[in-house]
């Protein structure tokens, strides 16, 4: 067992170009694997290897991915499982960020349907290198976001999105953080 497995959707619409903005997005995590690998690996006690699975969307792998919002599978040393999804940026947001809504039917977002008990989010320079970021237990996040009024603040769009910023994440749902 390896103690990083990245899942890679290979998916034919995402080659053709139909969607840009994941393409770029999908690039930079890429580039920024390394750095995020070892951030992992400094904070968490997790068994040696690292591979990256390429699956379809419709694979039951693909599926954790496409559907339940899991990126990364990491395995600790004595075996236990957890789950992660990974949000690699370029620009300094210092904020975490979920789709609330998206689509025109107004579907639920990953808020919702993310099932990764991890979070993690950065924002890396030119080199890809950290320059800061956030891990968050997703699950203590949640019923925060439940049992208290968290500052959340939401964006517009095509697709809606909330946001905190890293300081208005309550420490007890924060497993590390650096931001400068």
């Amino acid at each position: 067992m390896q103690g990083i497995e990245r899942i890679k959707i290979i998916d034919k619409d995402r080659k053709s170009g139909k969607n840009d903005s994941f393409m770029t997005n999908l690039h930079i995590s890429e580039q920024a694997a390394p750095a995020t690998s070892s951030m992992y690996r400094s904070i968490l006690p997790l068994m040696d290897g690292e591979i990256q699975t390429a699956v379809d969307k419709e694979d039951i792998k693909g599926r954790y991915d496409y559907q339940e919002g899991i990126d990364i599978i990491l395995t600790l040393i004595d075996g236990t499982r957890l789950t992660l999804q990974e949000k690699v940026l370029t620009r300094d947001f210092r904020t975490v960020t979920f789709e609330e809504r998206k689509g025109s039917n107004n579907a639920l977002g990953a808020w919702y349907k993310c099932t990764a008990q991890l979070y993690f989010c950065c924002d890396v320079n030119q080199e890809y290198q950290i320059e800061s970021y956030c891990l968050i237990d997703l699950l203590r996040l949640r019923l925060c976001s439940v049992h208290a009024m968290l500052p959340w603040h939401f964006n517009k769009g095509e697709n809606e999105f909330r946001y905190l910023k890293y300081d208005e994440i309550p420490e007890e749902c924060i497993i590390k953080k650096y931001k400068p």
